[in-house]
Protein backbone atom coordinates (compact mmCIF):
# COMPACT_ATOMS: atom_id res chain seq x y z
CA UNK A 1 0.00 0.00 0.00
CA UNK A 2 1.58 3.07 -1.12
CA UNK A 3 1.64 6.00 1.66
CA UNK A 4 -0.89 8.71 0.99
CA UNK A 5 0.97 12.18 0.37
CA UNK A 6 -0.10 15.03 2.85
CA UNK A 7 -0.06 18.70 2.00
CA UNK A 8 1.07 21.44 4.39
CA UNK A 9 -1.58 23.49 5.32
CA UNK A 10 0.37 27.24 5.23
CA UNK A 11 -1.90 28.45 8.25
CA UNK A 12 -0.99 25.77 10.26
CA UNK A 13 2.68 26.01 9.53
CA UNK A 14 2.01 30.57 10.39
CA UNK A 15 0.92 29.13 13.42
CA UNK A 16 2.92 27.46 14.81
CA UNK A 17 6.15 29.74 13.60
CA UNK A 18 3.88 32.76 15.61
CA UNK A 19 3.68 30.61 18.32
CA UNK A 20 7.08 29.73 18.23
CA UNK A 21 7.89 33.19 17.74
CA UNK A 22 5.80 34.61 21.38
CA UNK A 23 7.30 31.90 23.59
CA UNK A 24 10.70 33.22 22.62
CA UNK A 25 9.64 37.03 22.39
CA UNK A 26 8.03 36.53 25.93
CA UNK A 27 10.60 33.94 27.63
CA UNK A 28 14.01 34.24 28.95
CA UNK A 29 15.87 31.76 26.37
CA UNK A 30 17.63 33.05 23.43
CA UNK A 31 16.95 32.16 20.34
CA UNK A 32 19.16 29.05 20.07
CA UNK A 33 18.21 28.14 23.55
CA UNK A 34 14.72 27.90 22.48
CA UNK A 35 15.10 26.09 19.36
CA UNK A 36 17.75 23.69 20.93
CA UNK A 37 20.34 24.48 18.25
CA UNK A 38 23.72 26.95 17.90
CA UNK A 39 22.60 30.35 16.75
CA UNK A 40 18.66 29.75 16.30
CA UNK A 41 19.60 31.20 12.13
CA UNK A 42 16.48 28.41 11.11
CA UNK A 43 14.35 30.39 13.53
CA UNK A 44 15.12 33.91 12.99
CA UNK A 45 14.59 33.00 9.26
CA UNK A 46 10.84 31.03 9.41
CA UNK A 47 9.68 34.05 12.23
CA UNK A 48 10.74 37.25 10.21
CA UNK A 49 7.32 37.74 8.84
CA UNK A 50 6.36 37.98 12.63
CA UNK A 51 8.06 41.23 13.29
CA UNK A 52 5.79 42.85 10.49
CA UNK A 53 2.53 41.04 12.19
CA UNK A 54 0.13 43.99 13.78
CA UNK A 55 -2.50 42.84 15.86
CA UNK A 56 -5.83 44.28 16.23
CA UNK A 57 -8.32 44.39 18.83
CA UNK A 58 -12.27 44.71 17.86
CA UNK A 59 -13.73 47.07 20.02
CA UNK A 60 -16.07 45.95 22.20
CA UNK A 61 -19.85 47.73 22.71
CA UNK A 62 -19.94 46.52 26.25
CA UNK A 63 -20.22 48.99 28.73
CA UNK A 64 -18.06 48.85 32.39
CA UNK A 65 -19.02 50.81 35.23
CA UNK A 66 -15.03 51.17 35.58
CA UNK A 67 -11.77 50.92 33.59
CA UNK A 68 -8.21 50.95 34.61
CA UNK A 69 -6.12 53.35 32.24
CA UNK A 70 -2.33 53.23 32.63
CA UNK A 71 0.91 53.75 30.32
CA UNK A 72 3.90 51.40 30.14
CA UNK A 73 7.03 52.69 29.00
CA UNK A 74 8.89 50.13 26.51
CA UNK A 75 12.29 51.43 25.63
CA UNK A 76 11.49 55.03 24.29
CA UNK A 77 8.04 54.49 23.82
CA UNK A 78 5.36 54.53 25.80
CA UNK A 79 2.15 51.98 25.51
CA UNK A 80 -1.33 53.16 27.07
CA UNK A 81 -3.43 50.37 28.28
CA UNK A 82 -7.25 50.61 29.47
CA UNK A 83 -8.48 47.52 31.33
CA UNK A 84 -11.50 46.42 32.93
CA UNK A 85 -11.70 45.60 36.57
CA UNK A 86 -10.80 41.45 35.42
CA UNK A 87 -7.74 42.89 33.75
CA UNK A 88 -9.22 42.63 29.77
CA UNK A 89 -7.61 45.05 27.79
CA UNK A 90 -9.93 47.08 25.90
CA UNK A 91 -7.31 48.65 23.36
CA UNK A 92 -3.86 50.05 22.99
CA UNK A 93 -1.67 53.37 21.73
CA UNK A 94 1.99 53.74 21.54
CA UNK A 95 2.81 56.93 21.88
CA UNK A 96 5.99 59.29 22.41
CA UNK A 97 4.88 60.38 25.53
CA UNK A 98 1.57 60.66 27.78
CA UNK A 99 0.40 64.05 26.25
CA UNK A 100 -3.42 64.93 25.83
CA UNK A 101 -3.86 63.91 22.23
CA UNK A 102 -2.68 60.25 22.93
CA UNK A 103 -5.04 59.84 25.61
CA UNK A 104 -7.30 61.23 23.37
CA UNK A 105 -6.75 58.50 20.62
CA UNK A 106 -7.24 55.59 23.13
CA UNK A 107 -9.78 57.02 24.72
CA UNK A 108 -11.81 57.16 21.48
CA UNK A 109 -11.43 53.55 21.31
CA UNK A 110 -13.83 52.59 24.41
CA UNK A 111 -16.98 53.68 25.12
CA UNK A 112 -16.92 55.21 28.14
CA UNK A 113 -17.19 54.20 31.69
CA UNK A 114 -18.79 55.50 35.15
CA UNK A 115 -15.76 55.93 36.49
CA UNK A 116 -12.27 55.98 35.41
CA UNK A 117 -9.06 55.02 37.39
CA UNK A 118 -5.93 56.76 36.78
CA UNK A 119 -2.33 58.12 38.12
CA UNK A 120 -3.16 61.10 37.07
CA UNK A 121 -0.69 61.72 34.61
CA UNK A 122 -0.24 64.59 31.76
CA UNK A 123 -3.41 64.96 29.40
CA UNK A 124 -5.32 62.53 30.42
CA UNK A 125 -7.59 65.28 32.37
CA UNK A 126 -8.21 67.22 29.49
CA UNK A 127 -8.69 63.87 27.34
CA UNK A 128 -11.23 62.27 29.77
CA UNK A 129 -13.03 65.82 29.87
CA UNK A 130 -13.42 65.87 25.33
CA UNK A 131 -14.59 62.21 25.59
CA UNK A 132 -15.41 60.77 28.29
CA UNK A 133 -17.22 64.13 29.68
CA UNK A 134 -19.82 62.55 32.23
CA UNK A 135 -17.01 60.31 33.78
CA UNK A 136 -16.34 60.50 37.06
CA UNK A 137 -12.59 60.33 38.20
CA UNK A 138 -10.64 58.02 40.94
CA UNK A 139 -6.93 58.85 41.36
CA UNK A 140 -5.16 55.55 41.94
CA UNK A 141 -4.29 54.93 45.25
CA UNK A 142 -1.00 53.32 44.93
CA UNK A 143 -0.01 56.16 42.81
CA UNK A 144 -0.67 58.39 45.03
CA UNK A 145 1.39 56.61 48.29
CA UNK A 146 4.10 55.96 45.73
CA UNK A 147 4.32 59.77 44.73
CA UNK A 148 4.17 60.94 48.52
CA UNK A 149 6.90 58.31 49.78
CA UNK A 150 8.97 59.54 46.59
CA UNK A 151 8.97 63.02 48.19
CA UNK A 152 9.33 61.93 51.77
CA UNK A 153 11.31 58.56 51.74
CA UNK A 154 10.48 55.74 53.55
CA UNK A 155 12.18 57.54 56.59
CA UNK A 156 11.58 61.10 56.98
CA UNK A 157 13.43 63.54 59.26
CA UNK A 158 11.03 65.60 60.83
CA UNK A 159 8.00 64.63 62.66
CA UNK A 160 5.67 66.72 59.96
CA UNK A 161 7.32 64.65 57.26
CA UNK A 162 6.60 61.39 59.25
CA UNK A 163 2.75 62.46 60.25
CA UNK A 164 2.26 63.32 56.37
CA UNK A 165 3.26 59.62 54.98
CA UNK A 166 1.27 57.99 58.01
CA UNK A 167 -1.59 60.32 56.45
CA UNK A 168 -0.60 58.33 52.69
CA UNK A 169 -0.79 55.24 54.29
CA UNK A 170 -3.84 55.32 55.97
CA UNK A 171 -5.68 55.75 52.79
CA UNK A 172 -5.44 52.33 52.42
CA UNK A 173 -8.44 51.95 55.51
CA UNK A 174 -11.15 54.70 54.09
CA UNK A 175 -14.05 52.34 52.82
CA UNK A 176 -16.61 54.58 53.47
CA UNK A 177 -17.78 58.33 54.06
CA UNK A 178 -17.66 58.74 57.51
CA UNK A 179 -13.46 57.48 57.30
CA UNK A 180 -13.37 59.57 54.51
CA UNK A 181 -14.35 62.61 56.47
CA UNK A 182 -12.31 61.63 59.29
CA UNK A 183 -9.13 61.36 56.94
CA UNK A 184 -9.36 64.94 55.33
CA UNK A 185 -9.95 66.32 58.73
CA UNK A 186 -7.04 64.94 59.58
CA UNK A 187 -4.92 66.52 56.74
CA UNK A 188 -6.38 69.88 57.74
CA UNK A 189 -5.28 69.48 61.21
CA UNK A 190 -1.69 68.51 59.91
CA UNK A 191 -2.28 71.87 57.63
CA UNK A 192 -2.58 73.95 61.00
CA UNK A 193 0.18 72.60 62.77
CA UNK A 194 2.96 72.20 59.86
CA UNK A 195 1.79 74.07 57.37
CA UNK A 196 3.71 77.53 57.50
CA UNK A 197 6.40 74.82 56.65
CA UNK A 198 5.78 74.57 53.07
CA UNK A 199 6.18 78.35 52.55
CA UNK A 200 9.20 79.03 54.53
CA UNK A 201 12.23 80.18 51.95
CA UNK A 202 15.66 79.78 52.39
CA UNK A 203 17.95 83.08 50.98
CA UNK A 204 21.85 83.19 50.40
CA UNK A 205 21.55 87.16 49.16
CA UNK A 206 21.32 86.26 45.31
CA UNK A 207 18.54 84.24 45.16
CA UNK A 208 15.80 81.86 47.61
CA UNK A 209 13.92 78.48 47.59
CA UNK A 210 11.85 76.53 49.48
CA UNK A 211 13.42 75.16 52.84
CA UNK A 212 11.35 72.18 52.80
CA UNK A 213 10.88 71.60 49.30
CA UNK A 214 10.16 67.64 49.93
CA UNK A 215 7.71 68.49 52.57
CA UNK A 216 5.86 71.11 50.27
CA UNK A 217 5.69 68.58 47.21
CA UNK A 218 4.19 65.63 49.25
CA UNK A 219 1.17 67.89 51.14
CA UNK A 220 1.20 69.40 47.07
CA UNK A 221 0.06 65.83 46.10
CA UNK A 222 -2.45 65.10 48.83
CA UNK A 223 -4.28 68.41 48.76
CA UNK A 224 -4.54 69.03 45.02
CA UNK A 225 -6.62 65.50 45.16
CA UNK A 226 -8.66 66.54 47.70
CA UNK A 227 -9.84 69.72 46.69
CA UNK A 228 -10.69 68.21 43.10
CA UNK A 229 -12.48 65.65 44.36
CA UNK A 230 -10.87 62.88 42.62
CA UNK A 231 -9.88 61.42 46.26
CA UNK A 232 -12.90 59.18 47.66
CA UNK A 233 -15.01 58.90 44.15
CA UNK A 234 -15.22 55.34 44.96
CA UNK A 235 -16.94 55.78 47.96
CA UNK A 236 -20.02 58.02 46.74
Amino acid sequence: MVPQAFEKRPDMTRRGQLHEFLSWLMGKDSQGEATNTLTGRSMRRNTAWCWDFEPTLTRSPQINHEVLVDGIWVGTWCLLIPVTKDLKVLAWQWCARESTAAWTALLEQVAAPAVIISDGGSGIAAAVRVCWPETKTQRCMFHIQMNVRQHLTLRPRTDAGRTLLGLSRALSAVKDVDQAIQWELTLNAWWQRHGHLTKERTRDGYKSWFTHESLRKAWQVLAKITQNGTLFTFIT
